[in-house]
């Protein structure tokens, strides 16, 4: 694994592990990751824009190296095995390269993680996971019994 592999692998499980919805790479910035809503930069040097494309580089694909020069924007997934898997979008702003990455987290919020009162026994219909696409509102994942239950709100 090369250095700068190793680097935003770094970044990326730091980014879990702050809870930050977005890891910024921008020239002359150091890496920013996006917490609550506010901006918070890693103490670390800005990125260079050599720096910078290498770190991007390592989580692509050849194919996908190609793709981004010659369109100057490219949407990708990456993973980390055992942490999470990621949204990433690279793009050239002013001539020089940017990228963001998203974690998408391996699993809905519960209703106790996305700060909701407790809900009272009998408001919720329960159904399986194949009716998601009944006239009805995911409210987040109960974790009962089963496990893999979903809660909705009736219409």
């Amino acid at each position: 694994m090369s250095e700068h592999a190793r680097v935003i692998d770094e970044l990326l499980k730091a980014m879990v592990e702050r809870k930050a919805s977005d890891l910024h790479l921008a020239v002359g910035s150091p890496p920013t990751y996006r917490i609550h809503g506010s901006l918070v930069p890693v103490e670390d040097a800005p990125l260079t824009p050599e720096s910078l494309q290498e770190m991007v580089y390592a989580v692509l694909s050849a194919e996908a190296q190609k793709k981004f020069e010659t369109q100057k924007e490219l949407d990708f997934s990456y993973s980390l095995p055992g942490v999470s898997r990621y949204r990433g979008n690279a793009l050239l702003q002013r001539g020089t390269m940017g990228a963001v990455f998203r974690a998408i987290p391996s699993r809905p919020p519960t209703l106790e993680e996305m700060g909701f009162p407790p809900i009272p026994q009998g408001a919720l219909q329960k159904a399986a996971r194949t009716r998601a696409g009944d006239r009805a509102h995911r409210l987040g994942e109960i974790d009962d019994a089963g496990g893999n239950d979903w809660a909705y709100q009736r219409q």
